[in-house]
């Protein structure tokens, strides 16, 4: 027990330090999700700054004052336009007619701009800084274009934040441009902020202090202080990205370490006695998995590596011309397209392992004659099964087998009997179907007169990778994946496969298929 207290002693201590550690590395993943969702804010406004800017020295002088009252009451991103030419020499709003509410409001807020008091750059404050994407000073344009400039300017009146964009030709002429809608802009940044957790909250701040936007399960008390502050960028200046936690700290992250170190005391005795016996088990499991893996990337491999060398040495046969008689070259292709479709088989079956495996396998349900469907399926296979040197028997009841299900997978539950049963039981010299009917459902029985399966490896061999004899040196080479799929997709459809003895020697697979799929 000395020992166990000793080590429940360091470790309290080291856990007190892990504590701080994950505090400061929750801190610190949250300080940079808080600068990626304040790029991201940032990033949205320079790209509708950048766009209306862009529109803006498109539109032709001549038509100018007309498309920019078009924009004043069709475009949402836009609150007021104008165009300046001097010192209180405003164009549009044009102060000698009459002037709506907001118009008055727009001129009151800018007019130290709009009087030559204060200079467009001077208010826009970035002559020896390095503009960002919308707010560059100059703009070229391709062609024969003039050379425009223009930039966003933010602004504050009366505690209230709007921005203010204009263009104008280097050669002269008036300063025209427009007032950004500060509501259509925020719709714009909110689309990119993301959910928070119910323990947290996101909160956009103007620099009023005003919470623009916020975003979580988190309340917010006169108690509660901030966690994070991190600044939006020079588009929005002053304004935050504020993150709030209960405590206002990132030690709620890191686990107690008083309980772990009170139950590491208690499960220390249970741990030294069972650890044994675990690290034994899971050595030898992962020597199995390790050996299982082993042996199925070379079986695969061989079987991959078989029909590929058939197909390009009878191929180079073929192309190079020396095969002339016709006979020899017909049999020579039937080989190719032969070996063709055995790669086929073999991709189907991985491809529907892998699919298997991660629940990715769709069905298609349709509803068909059974009856047919076998027929067809062993007719197609007939010429394998005679070059096997096999006789095949087929017998289906007269009546059709209306059934519902996948006709596909079904297809490939019947083709990996087949193949079973020309590796397996060729020598047997025969294969026999039988389809027949049962209460609510059907029964195809596929049976070989081959030597069987020996009964202690009859309850595993519809397990993954298992082989009768799973060396990679084995003479009848193969993945162990065939019974394994057939059961899998069987079971998925509401079917089963089971094997029985065959009367005189050999494997009897029956398939028990429902009328209607689940």
């Amino acid at each position: 027990m000395i020992p166990a207290f000793l080590i429940a002693g360091i470790a309290a201590r080291l856990l007190s330090h892990e504590q701080e550690r994950i505090g400061g590395a929750a801190e610190a993943a949250a300080r940079e999700r808080l600068q990626a969702v304040a790029a991201q804010v940032e990033l949205a406004v320079e790209v509708v700054q950048d766009e209306l800017l862009r529109a803006l020295q498109a539109l032709s002088p001549e038509n100018l004052e007309q498309a920019l009252r078009i924009w004043e009451q069709d475009n949402p991103l836009v609150r007021n336009v104008f165009i300046w030419q001097g010192a209180n020499d405003l164009l549009l709003p044009d102060s000698t007619l009459p002037l709506t509410r907001e118009q008055r409001e727009f001129l009151q807020r800018y007019n130290t701009l709009f009087n030559g008091s204060r200079s467009w750059e001077e208010a826009n404050g970035q002559e020896d800084a390095t503009p960002s994407t919308s707010q560059k000073l100059y703009v070229r344009m391709k062609g024969r274009q003039p050379q425009l400039r223009g930039t966003w300017i933010p602004w504050y009146w009366e505690n209230r934040f709007g921005m203010i964009g204009w263009t104008q030709k280097e050669s002269g002429g008036p300063r025209y441009g427009v007032e950004l809608e500060m509501i259509a802009m925020l719709s714009e940044m909110v689309a990119v902020l993301p959910p928070m957790p119910d323990n947290r909250l996101m909160a956009l701040v103007d620099g009023t202090g005003h919470r623009i936007y916020q975003s979580g399960g988190l309340e917010i008390s006169e108690e509660l202080n901030p966690a994070l502050r991190i600044p939006v960028g020079r588009v929005l200046p002053h304004w935050e990205m504020v993150l709030y936690t209960p405590d206002g700290t990132f030690a709620g992250d890191a686990p107690g370490y008083a309980l772990l170190s009170g139950l590491l005391v208690g499960f220390l005795f249970l741990a030294l006695f069972v650890s044994s016996g675990l690290l034994l088990r899971d050595a030898h499991r992962n020597r199995l998995d390790a050996r299982q893996k082993t042996t199925f990337v070379s079986n695969v491999s061989h079987e991959l590596k078989t029909p590929l060398t058939t197909i390009r040495m009878y191929a180079d046969l073929l192309g190079e011309g020396r095969v002339t008689n016709p006979e020899k070259a017909k049999r020579y292709l039937h080989t190719i397209v032969g070996e063709s479709e055995r790669l086929t088989r073999l991709v189907n079956n991985v491809l529907d392992f892998s699919r298997l495996e991660q629940n990715r396998k769709k069905y298609r349900i349709t509803k068909f004659n059974l009856r047919e469907a076998v027929e067809e399926t062993f007719q197609s296979q007939s010429l394998r099964i005679q070059n096997a040197n096999m006789d095949l028997m087929v017998s289906l009841p007269p009546d059709p087998a209306p059934i519902k299900t996948d006709r596909d997978a079904l297809r490939q539950v019947l083709l990996n009997l087949v193949d079973n049963a020309i590796k397996y039981a060729a020598d047997g010299g025969k294969l026999s179907v039988e389809l027949t009917f049962a209460p609510g459902g059907y029964f195809i029985a596929v049976a070989d007169a081959g030597p069987g399966i020996p009964k202690k490896h009859r309850r595993r061999i519809f397990e993954r990778f298992y082989r009768i004899d799973d060396s990679i040196t084995a003479t009848t080479q193969g993945c162990g994946l065939g019974l394994g799929i057939a059961r899998r997709l069987l079971a998925d459809l509401g079917a089963d496969i089971e094997y029985q003895p065959a009367q005189g020697g050999g494997a009897r697979f029956i398939i028990t298929l429902p009328k209607e799929a689940p």
